[in-house]
């Protein structure tokens, strides 16, 4: 009886061993986390990081013929106003990723992300509408003046976006979008840390 109590003892021993790895295997969570992991997660969300932002600017021009005494007579005026779209991006090719993970649980994440640039600016001309157009005495406004003051709001438009705040804006967003992503994919205990380089 002890003979055949060894050979089942030996038999279900292993079995047992093996049972109890399935099983851990199966209810543990299978799901590998690491800083590939998530880059790799985050495929979907590089797309989704543009930015579109509508603008009305005011263009105006003034000139006078100052060789002429009465100046305020050969004064011209030209105000108007056009509709535009800037666009932003952020790249998350240079994305950096540093997460804290135990027991192959994400606790901690912390993202080192650029910038977001302006990746277009589109000028709707067909949306120019003038407000004022004064001609001065020997001095009309002249389609290079309009043109001169178009090619000023191509050429400063990106600056003057920096200086108001669109990119900014464009940081924000982003911001929001990975942790939107990270609760979503990971749970709202995850803490999220975002820098901007």
């Amino acid at each position: 009886m002890i003979k055949e109590n060894r050979k089942l003892l030996i038999i279900l021993a292993p079995c047992t061993v093996v049972i109890f790895f399935v099983l851990f295997y199966l209810c543990s969570d299978s799901k590998v986390i690491n800083e590939v992991t998530i880059k790799e997660n985050l495929i979907p969300v590089e797309k989704l990081i543009t930015n579109e932002y509508s603008f009305t600017d005011v263009l105006e021009f003034s000139d006078s013929n100052e060789w002429i005494v009465l100046n305020s007579l050969t004064k011209n005026k030209y105000i108007a106003t056009i509709e535009g779209k800037v666009y932003t991006e952020t790249n998350l090719e240079n994305l950096e990723c540093i997460p804290k993970i135990h027991k192959n649980k994400l606790k901690e994440i912390t993202f080192k992300v650029p910038h977001s640039n302006v990746s277009d600016v589109y000028i709707d001309h067909s949306s120019l509408k003038v407000l004022e157009k004064r001609n001065g005495l020997y001095n009309p406004v002249q389609p290079e003046d309009t043109n001169e003051i178009l090619i000023d709001l191509e050429n400063n438009k990106v600056e003057h976006l920096k200086e108001i705040g669109v990119l900014e804006k464009a940081d924000e967003e982003t911001k929001n979008i990975l942790e939107r992503h990270v609760y979503e994919s990971y749970g709202d205990e995850v803490n999220v840390n975002i820098e901007f380089f």
